[in-house]
């Protein structure tokens, strides 16, 4: 019973972390939200520019200098006495500008790393809208489905009530049980498609816990993509031709560096 006990704290701890607000996500913007607050890629993302701002940092400092000591033909005993004692200081001189060029080159690897994150972050958003789009059509589906699945197994026992009057004769019950049978799989397959979308889009929000419930949307509201727009946007807001572009600028200070 404390097992259990322990096992039920844990989940419920879990969905309030899931669900902060306590309302499971229901429109597009809640996912989108979701998704960029737990999916790892985005957060690996961050934290890829928080490194590549560090090293921008330390790539225009001076090397650390080197600080030894010496010492010999030290007479031993609880009593030092004797011997050679030296040290040294050493440190190394970077001319000719190179440190300004680190610099500027790392910084462009941190712009980089930035455009990256941005590519990640769309990436993330892309999968968790197709993935929305699939649920609710998915939803439209099952609430289809299942009305002719109602209206199917109706014909089913109308056709019986005819035939035991005599209006009706057993092929006409045969057919219309055929027909109920063929929508309740088609009721089944759409059931399990629905599942399998929610179970990706679980995944893609990291959220294991996630189940689905009702969509507040319309797919007359689904959004028309038009191809030439799309793609002159895409070639001058992609973050991936941005990186591309400053990946060369980025080589040309190296090549000057070196």
């Amino acid at each position: 019973m404390k097992v259990f006990t322990h096992l039920c704290i844990a989940m419920l701890a879990c969905l309030e972390g899931v669900y902060a607000q306590g309302v499971a996500p229901r429109t597009l913007a809640d996912f989108e939200k979701l998704a960029i607050e737990r999916n790892p890629l985005v957060g690996e993302a961050r934290a890829a520019v928080t490194a590549a701002s560090g090293r921008a940092k330390q790539s225009g400092l001076y090397p650390n200098p080197v600080v030894s000591a010496v010492g010999e033909h030290i007479s031993s005993g609880p009593i030092i006495r004797g011997g050679e004692y030296g040290g040294s200081v050493q440190q190394r001189i970077v001319t000719a500008g190179k440190l300004g060029l680190n610099r500027k080159a790392a910084e462009q690897e941190v712009a980089v790393s930035e455009e990256g994150a941005k590519a990640d972050r769309q990436r993330v958003l892309n999968a968790v809208r197709s993935l929305y789009y699939q649920a609710l059509a998915d939803q439209f589906r099952v609430e289809v489905r299942t009305n002719l699945s109602r209206l199917a197994q109706e014909a089913v026992r109308i056709s019986g009530e005819l035939m035991n009057v005599g209006l009706a004769d057993q092929p006409d019950r045969l057919v219309a049980e055929v027909e109920a049978d063929r929508i309740a799989l088609e009721l089944s397959d759409a059931k399990e498609h629905q599942q399998k979308v929610w179970r990706q889009l679980a995944a893609i929000l990291n959220v294991p816990t996630l189940q689905p419930v009702h969509l507040d949307d319309d797919l007359e509201k689904i959004p028309r993509i038009d191809y030439d727009q799309t793609l002159a946007r895409v070639l001058s807001e992609s973050p991936e031709v941005h990186a591309a572009s400053i990946e060369v600028t980025r080589a040309g200070l190296l090549l000057d560096r070196a």
